[in-house]
């Protein structure tokens, strides 16, 4: 069969929602049987220190989109839905992501892309948000969006929605990529999976009948987690059966993709929101016991449980098939300068929060240029270990983490020791007041709630 080649690559995001690092077989997950993403990885690779830019769903999906630190945005929290729009407010965080902002997808398709959104949105839940159409998308088929954009209304009454969800809507990517194979695309396929409630079918579920679950199977902060779960046989073949329907779905893209010859000149990035959801929360027991490999705490919490999440990037021909990177630091701001780079397109990076990570993801680990920062300023949940200061940043194999009055100052090297348990603040304070200088102003220059 004759391959297509197009000067400019094809492009696919594939987040899925509140993974934990070690879910994945090719991330080391001792039950998990993820074939297809783990042949991704294969050929391609894995990157071991990649992170998100917020321990929950709405803001992480704006760092991914703009390439800027969400609390740019004012976005703090999650778009909530109509009903909660008080509670936004209370929170600082408007309503949506405000259209004027820079998009990936809006430079792409300025650009000759053509470009599409299909799964999860969570940019904008209330009446009166925008469509995804004014953030530079051509197409899409959405939930979790202002009641007149979502576009599976069967989700409120069919069995089993949820861990069906991807297959649908590998469906609509499949049929995108069909009607647009001369045209660079560019295509952000947001899965519902594995957040809860996760539904399988007796099918799904029958692949894990016989696994039994013993929490010495896992280190660190997560044997200790799995230890006092209520029922972790029951949750983690509900929670093993969900990645695995996941990962099924994405294997027949990948074979569409492979068919068709446009895996040579397309990229894909498969990637998380957040880290796992914890069991203690309503109707997520089953969500709760996704694993966090060594990292501190879960969903909502600035540790690195919250926000360092497993990523595969493969491009034939010019990322290394089967290569970890285990030292390189990257994030979701990168996104959209990489992105950029690798279309030929050059805005200004300058104005942008991340870096483009091009020749690290095709060439040799390398350190990062740019220091990384957070702000959260919602709940945690869990044990009190989990509840971190609300500002952190990392900058080389250091994190620091603090209050705005620098209060409750915490510093880990983190390449050492991922589980942060040893503060080194009194062998190191002349790095920690230096790093502390840094972060508060990066505060300092953040909007303040309108």
């Amino acid at each position: 069969m004759q391959k297509t080649l197009q000067p400019k690559p094809n492009i696919i995001l594939i987040l899925a929602d509140d993974q934990g690092w070690q879910d994945l077989g090719c991330f080391g997950h001792p039950y998990l049987k993820t074939p297809n993403l783990d042949k991704l990885a294969q050929q391609g690779k894995a990157l071991h220190q990649f992170y998100v830019n917020s321990p929950v769903c709405s803001p992480s999906r704006v760092a991914f989109m703009t390439g800027d630190y969400p609390a740019k945005h004012q976005s703090h929290h999650i778009y909530r839905p109509e009903r909660q729009r008080n509670r936004m407010a209370q929170e600082g965080v408007p309503p949506y992501l405000d259209p004027s902002a820079q998009t990936i997808t809006q430079v792409l398709q300025a650009n000759g892309y053509r470009t599409a959104h299909f799964g999860k949105w969570h940019l904008g839940n209330v009446n009166d948000a925008p469509s995804p159409l004014a953030y530079g998308i051509d197409e899409f088929k959405v939930v979790s969006a202002a009641s007149q954009y979502e576009s599976w209304p069967e989700r409120k009454s069919e069995a089993y929605w949820r861990n069906k969800s991807t297959e649908l809507i590998v469906d609509e990517c499949i049929q995108f990529i069909n009607n647009n194979k001369g045209t660079p695309f560019y295509l952000n396929l947001w899965t519902l999976l594995p957040h809860s409630v996760l539904d399988p079918s007796p099918e799904q579920l029958s692949i894990y009948a016989d696994l039994s679950t013993d929490s010495n199977h896992f280190v660190g902060w997560m044997r200790e987690y799995l230890a006092s779960a209520p029922d972790p046989d029951s949750q983690m073949k509900v929670w093993c059966a969900s990645i695995t329907a996941l990962d099924q779905a994405i294997g027949r893209l990948l074979a569409y993709l492979e068919h068709t010859g446009l895996d040579e000149n397309t990229i894909i990035l498969y990637t998380s929101d957040n880290g796992p959801e914890d069991y203690r929360v309503r109707a997520a027991a089953n969500a709760g016991v996704g694993s966090t490999y060594q990292g501190r705490a879960r969903k909502r919490s600035l540790y690195e449980g919250g926000i360092h999440v497993p990523a595969i990037i493969r491009w034939p021909g010019r990322i290394s098939s089967g290569s970890v990177d285990k030292t390189s630091i990257a994030c979701a701001v990168d996104w959209f300068p990489t992105v950029c780079d690798w279309a030929g397109i050059a805005p200004t990076f300058d104005q942008k929060d991340g870096e483009s990570i091009n020749e690290m993801l095709t060439g040799s680990p390398r350190e990062r240029r740019k220091p990384l920062f957070w702000e959260w300023r919602g709940n945690v949940i869990g044990l009190r270990e989990y509840y971190p200061p609300s500002l952190a940043m990392r900058r080389g194999p250091w994190k620091l983490m603090m209050n705005p009055d620098k209060s409750d100052m915490q510093l880990y090297n983190i390449d050492n020791d991922p589980s942060e348990l040893i503060n080194h603040m009194i062998y190191k304070p002349e790095l920690a007041e230096a790093m502390a200088r840094e972060l508060l102003e990066w505060k300092s220059s953040l909007p303040t709630a309108s």
